[in-house]
């Protein structure tokens, strides 16, 4: 019906009512949400303190997000205090040129992230329990917990639709 009410009006006056209205550009080309991706730190060795270093295979695998995720136009990185998050983020991050944010509250990251512009593509590393707050906090449904073992899982949210993927060798 509303197209056939288009059609009838003057020519000057047709695109104003089609394309490219900014929330329909926004919805048509996926631009008004920004692009999340979660990681756990990479690999550490269990009991060997509070703030573990990563080992051989996790330095292996921060280089591995260096190679998966640098072609994808990350804007900004979100790390934790701690040195292993620090440390997964810091191949990636000074490939681009950036500087990690450092923020420990889950709420705060969220809120960050969100007050971001919706062209950008963010990278959180956090940890096994973190990393699923982070993604329901940015609207996505809830996932399966991550096992004490598991480095591997890599989470890409875009628009409220969730996929996890695996980057890396085997854990």
């Amino acid at each position: 019906m509303r197209d056939q009410l288009v059609r009838r009006l003057p020519w000057p006056w047709r695109w104003r009512f089609r394309w490219p209205w900014p929330w329909r550009w926004c919805l048509w080309w996926g631009r008004c949400a920004p692009l999340v991706i979660a990681i756990r730190h990479a690999d550490v060795d269990s009991g060997t303190g509070p703030d573990p270093v990563l080992n051989t295979a996790g330095q292996a695998r921060a280089e591995e997000l260096r190679h998966a995720l640098g072609d994808v136009g990350i804007t900004a990185i979100f790390v934790t205090s701690w040195q292993r998050t620090q440390l997964t983020a810091q191949p990636l991050a000074s490939d681009l040129g950036l500087s990690p944010v450092v923020q420990d509250s889950v709420a705060a990251t969220v809120a960050a992230v969100r007050a971001l512009p919706r062209s950008t593509a963010v990278l959180l590393v956090g940890h096994s329990n973190t990393v699923p707050e982070l993604i329901t906090g940015l609207g996505a449904p809830s996932i399966s917990p991550i096992t004490a073992g598991e480095f591997d899982r890599l989470l890409v949210l875009v628009r409220g639709r969730l996929a996890s993927l695996r980057y890396g060798g085997e854990t």
